[in-house]
C-alpha cells in the first residue's frame, strides 16, 4: 500500500500534537535539585535562589525555570509544526477510499 501526502499529514499532525502535549507536561513537572553546598531556602551565597517544590524538596529556582523554559520552547515548536501541518492537510484532499 502506497502512502500519499494527504494520507500521511494527519498522522504527522497527531504525532506533533502528542509531542507538544508531552513537552508541556514535562515543563510542569521538571525541577532541578538545589546544590548540596547550600542549605535552607531563599537567596544563598553564590547567587543561588533556593525554593521548595510541592513535595517539599529543595530546588534551585533559577535552574528549574531555565529547564521549564527549555521544555516550553520544544512544546511551542511542536505545536507550531502541528498547526502548519493541519493547515497543509486542509489544503490537500484526502486520498480516495
Amino acid at each position: 500500500m502506497r502512502m500519499t501526502v494527504g494520507g500521511t499529514l494527519p498522522w504527522l499532525v497527531a504525532v506533533t500534537a502528542f509531542v507538544a502535549a508531552a513537552c508541556w507536561y514535562k515543563s510542569t513537572v521538571v525541577s532541578v535539585p538545589a546544590p548540596p553546598e547550600t542549605s535552607g531556602v531563599g537567596a544563598m551565597p553564590g547567587g543561588y535562589l533556593i525554593s521548595k517544590d510541592a513535595s517539599g524538596n529543595r530546588i534551585d529556582l533559577h535552574d528549574t525555570l531555565k529547564e521549564q523554559t527549555k521544555w516550553n520552547r520544544w512544546a511551542a515548536l511542536a505545536a507550531a509544526a502541528s498547526a502548519v501541518l493541519t493547515g497543509l492537510a486542509a489544503l490537500i484532499p484526502p486520498p480516495p477510499i
